[in-house]
């Protein structure tokens, strides 16, 4: 079977972390508050003082969805480490534009609510995209289908490389040499890379 990227599977996913870290956050800044100020009350939450706020990290959810899938994170090509690197560096630019907003636009509300909101969303993006890993295997539609084709020292790199991003699950179908039509029987590579490409075909 062809396994096939499954992006509506990973959009959906960091759709919910977004909107479930926003109800966190809130949460998180509640009890912040009652714990430090019990006398205190905490902004309410569907009051219409904040709504600018929930429009505006509408407009970041939508913003973090677009640039995610712009750098190839829903098309199951991007390594690992790579997304995380560059949810890192989404988040820190949604981090700051918000601050400039709300404060340039002197909008009502909470800090700790917002720092809150913030501090869970880089954790239940990644919880939920393992999530929807494990939903894919599960459902048998996780995976991308790859051809190997090169010299012998890039086709072996290719294989150790491809084998070493579990997160992806990529699956060679084949491996063609350079100026070969038939490919590259499993029993030709290095036991090494035997190994790491029956990994790849499990």
């Amino acid at each position: 079977m062809k396994l096939k990227p499954t992006p509506f599977l990973l959009i959906g996913g960091d759709f919910i972390a977004l909107v479930l870290t926003f109800f966190a956050g809130y949460w998180l800044g509640e009890t912040i508050s009652n714990l430090i100020a019990p006398s205190h009350i905490f902004i309410e939450f569907a009051s219409k003082a904040t709504r600018p706020w929930q429009w505006l990290y509408a407009a970041v959810i939508m913003g973090m969805l677009m640039v995610f899938a712009s750098r190839g994170h829903y098309t199951q090509k991007l390594p690992w480490w790579e997304q995380v690197r560059s949810i890192l560096l989404v988040w820190a630019a949604m981090l700051v534009l918000t601050g400039c907003v709300l404060f340039a636009l002197k909008l009502p509300f909470s800090r700790l609510w917002v720092g809150s909101t913030f501090l869970f969303s880089v954790p239940f993006i990644v919880a939920f995209r393992f999530l929807a890993r494990k939903i894919g295997l599960m459902t048998g539609t996780w995976g991308a289908s790859v051809s190997v084709v090169g010299g012998p020292q890039n086709v072996l790199e290719a294989i150790y490389a491809l084998s070493s991003d579990t997160y992806n699950a990529y699956r060679i179908n084949d491996i063609y040499l350079l100026g070969c039509k038939t490919p590259l029987p499993v029993e030709d590579l290095p036991r090494s890379a035997q190994d790491a490409k029956q990994h790849l075909l499990r």
